[in-house]
């Protein structure tokens, strides 16, 4: 764990419309060393699952789940020119045990059994989380899919929506959403580390304001180059939009960047967020590592007690860099889950 040390380097003054009061108690909050604030690292872990060094970048979008048995996710911003190497899917559900229908789902019609990343209890409906990954290949992720808009050219290749069904939505499973993380690569581009982590991270609940609970996981896996590009993306189930929470990355050399104030707002869907914060700048030439955060504080919006009972699912991150790129880095997708094409 670092020290994480409030700068003035970039912080946020607009969250998403929260008064300057609210901003600067959290900013109070973020100063503090954790044994003053009374915080307690989340049961569970994300672990590094993949780095894909490529000329290129991600995109990442998701959609919720609960209560509908089909959902689109829609992919818009990969450049043109651009080839897509290959993809991982990520969803989540709630449920009392494990059942082998939570590892199947369709995408664009195709049916897919994924890995289990990792379950964890909490303080949900049900008595545990799972998240589930499946890597896909370009071919696997289907090019059939409906352009985006009513222009008649094509889109790059990867733009389009993802139709997703097939999942379990049968009492007492809960399902809570899904992203689509997608690689591609550019000849324009610079080279970037694209470093996975994934797993299942329940933040431990604990009692009344002045109070907050955190989840961190330390990101390893890239070695940053000037002048430095980087972003990274939270994977996050089940958020609560009146739930005060924070997420934010503390780079190796003590800055902070924010997504907001209470960003856990459902903002795919019905309980899931896929939220992505901006690090140009704040990663410096030479970092290795950083630490991305979840703090979740026990303070509603108009009222006072409360706990956002998240799972968080996935960390993806990406930094410009001198190291050299994978010469085939499609093989990176290669798992063998996709059962059978049904269209």
């Amino acid at each position: 764990m670092i020290e994480h040390r409030a700068q003035t380097t970039y912080i946020e003054r607009e969250y998403r419309g929260v008064s300057m009061k609210r901003t600067w108690i959290a900013f109070m909050f973020l100063a503090l060393p954790a044994n003053l604030a009374f915080a307690q690292i989340g049961a569970g872990a994300l672990t590094r699952s993949m780095t894909v060094t490529v000329h290129g970048d991600y995109v990442a979008a998701g959609t919720g789940l609960e209560g509908v048995e089909h959902a689109s996710i829609v992919i818009d911003t990969i450049p043109d020119g651009a080839d897509v190497v290959g993809g991982v899917l990520y969803w989540g559900l709630l449920d009392d045990e494990s059942r082998a229908e939570h590892a199947r789902i369709r995408i664009n019609g195709n049916r897919v059994v994924g890995k289990l990343a990792g379950s964890t209890g909490g303080c949900w409906s049900r008595t545990r989380s799972f998240v589930y990954r499946a890597r896909l290949t370009a071919e696997q992720l289907g090019r059939d899919f409906e352009p985006v808009g009513e222009d008649p050219i094509p889109p790059p290749p990867g733009n389009g929506i993802y139709e997703l069904s097939g999942y379990r939505t049968q009492d007492p499973t809960v399902p809570q959403g899904a992203t689509l993380v997608l690689i591609y690569r550019h000849e324009s581009s610079r080279a970037r580390d694209i470093v996975f982590y994934d797993g299942n991270v329940a933040p431990t609940p604990f009692p009344p304001p002045p109070f907050f609970r955190d989840a961190e996981v330390e990101i390893h896996g890239f070695l940053a180059q000037a002048p430095v590009e980087a972003s990274s993306t939270f994977v996050v189930g089940n958020g609560d939009p009146e739930v005060q929470d924070l997420l934010y990355f503390v780079t190796q050399n003590g800055s902070i960047r924010i997504i907001g104030f209470s960003p856990l707002d459902s903002s795919d869907g019905a309980t899931w967020d896929t939220e992505t914060v901006d690090l140009d700048g704040a990663v410096e030439p030479g970092d290795s590592f950083g630490t991305a955060i979840l703090r979740s504080y026990s303070v509603r919006v108009g009222r006072l007690f409360g706990i956002d009972c998240t799972f968080w699912a996935a960390q993806v991150t990406s930094v410009t860099t001198s190291r050299p790129v994978d010469a085939d880095p499609t093989v990176h997708f290669e798992e063998r889950i996709l059962v059978a094409r049904t269209r």
